[in-house]
């Protein structure tokens, strides 16, 4: 981004006037309107929403308020309002990118018409990724998964299985499907299903179940939900997290329900563990499928897969909660630096980052074990879940903090370089 200087005098030009302030109130709101909507359709999160509003805000010289949930934007400019209903789309981060990076455009002196027009084009644009590419990455996933949850073999070609049959399904099952509501429960059930008849070829049922349904176990959510809560979102942050805990009953539900349909059956042969050099590599491998699922650039990937192997070293090396912070504190701070250096939002590395490490699944297990009358070990469990996901978003504000404390420390010291070469 260009310094505020700098800025200014590219907004204002040769004619002395900011193109920015010429806009009617009308199409500044439009702008905002528009932004938020796309905004909360490719995952943002609601405080890095409202942030993007109130960037345009100020340098369109609007007074105005923006309040946002996972399902309604309320947006004031002058004394015009708007209240719209959205709805939280997947994360698709090219999408994000491009909004994010419009964000900063705006904000070093893009006119408000010409923002609009960028909007208009960005509704229009393709997607990053062939279909094919998309739906590959969407069961290798499932095998990285089996892999990352201490899998055997029998358990990633299982988990190959259920991520294919979790592909058809969740295309049938969409938002323009009746069913859509009972989405996670019937996935679950049919995983779960597919998971007990596994275990008569030596599988885990709850490996092969988890890794099939692992891009709807809700994870993020948790994680997201309580990030937005310590960032003052009460609202939107306890919404997040009811939708995460309304997901995870379906989840575990379904798969007690699925397993509960086969019954107990005897393994023909027992199982084989994994060779070292496949479980080394999945975590290699993973933070690339999921930047191809979540739809990021294609010339992103080399630093969004930096991060995310950063992060998961991290984690590696060091036990517990303390790993955890420690791994989310490094994808935060690697987030921000290598953002800057890449020109690629700090947000779209974080996410693919985060995934390797969210409690998702410990949640599940902690719920079925709640279904199973575990009451003492279903808590245990899901605070457990509870605790990752706090450590994950403390690490993350925390990484962020330090990144910008060094920012700031380099300009000051680069400013102070030139500065005394001036004088001299």
């Amino acid at each position: 981004m260009a310094s505020g200087v700098q800025a200014l005098e590219s907004a204002v030009g040769s004619s002395g006037r900011d193109p920015r302030m010429e806009a009617s109130d009308t199409q500044v709101l439009e702008l905002c309107a528009r932004l938020a909507v796309l905004l909360s359709k490719s995952g943002a999160p609601s405080h890095r929403l409202e942030r993007a509003i109130d960037v345009v805000l100020m340098a369109s010289g609007r007074s105005g308020a923006v309040v946002a949930s996972p399902t309604a934007v309320w947006l004031q400019v002058e004394a015009h309002a708007r209240v719209l209903r959205v709805d939280p789309g997947d994360v698709e981060l090219a999408v994000l990118t491009r909004l994010l990076r419009l964000v900063d455009r705006i904000d070093e002196g893009l006119s408000i018409p010409d923002g609009l027009a960028a909007l208009r084009r960005l509704e229009r644009a393709g997607q990053p990724w062939p279909l094919a590419a998309e739906r590959g990455a969407f069961v290798l996933t499932s095998v990285a998964a089996a892999v990352l949850l201490g899998g055997g073999v029998a358990d990633l070609f299982a988990s190959a299985v259920a991520g294919g049959v979790a592909l058809l399904l969740l295309a049938r099952l969409g938002r323009g499907s009746s069913w859509h509501p009972l989405r996670d429960l019937l996935l679950a059930g049919v995983l779960g299903v597919l998971g007990a008849a596994a275990a008569a070829f030596g599988a885990s049922p709850m490996v092969v179940a988890l890794a099939g349904a692992i891009l709807v176990v809700p994870g993020l959510s948790l994680t997201t939900g309580i990030a937005e809560a310590a960032a003052g979102h009460w609202s939107s942050g306890s919404a997040r997290l009811l939708g995460a805990a309304v997901s995870l009953v379906q989840l575990a539900a379904g798969v007690s329900l699925g397993w509960w349909l086969v019954g107990d059956l005897s393994p023909l042969w027992g199982s084989r563990d994994l060779p070292g050099l496949v479980v080394e590599l999945a975590p290699l491998f993973a933070p690339a499928l999921f930047a191809v699922l979540l739809r990021a650039r294609p010339q992103d990937l080399p630093v969004i897969w930096l991060t995310a192997v950063l992060g998961w070293s991290v984690a590696e090396g060091m036990e517990g909660l303390a790993g955890t912070f420690a791994a989310a504190t490094t994808i935060g701070a690697a987030a921000r630096l290598l953002g800057r250096l890449s020109r690629v939002p700090d947000l779209v590395l974080v996410l693919p980052g985060v995934l390797l490490l969210v409690p998702g699944t410990v949640g599940v297990h902690g719920v079925d074990q709640l279904l199973a009358l575990d009451v003492d070990g279903g808590m245990t469990t899901a605070m457990g879940a509870l605790q990752v996901a706090g450590a994950l978003a403390g690490g993350l504000f925390a990484g962020q903090a330090l990144a910008m404390r060094m920012d700031r420390a380099i300009r000051t010291s680069t400013a102070a370089r030139q500065t005394g070469a001036a004088w001299t």
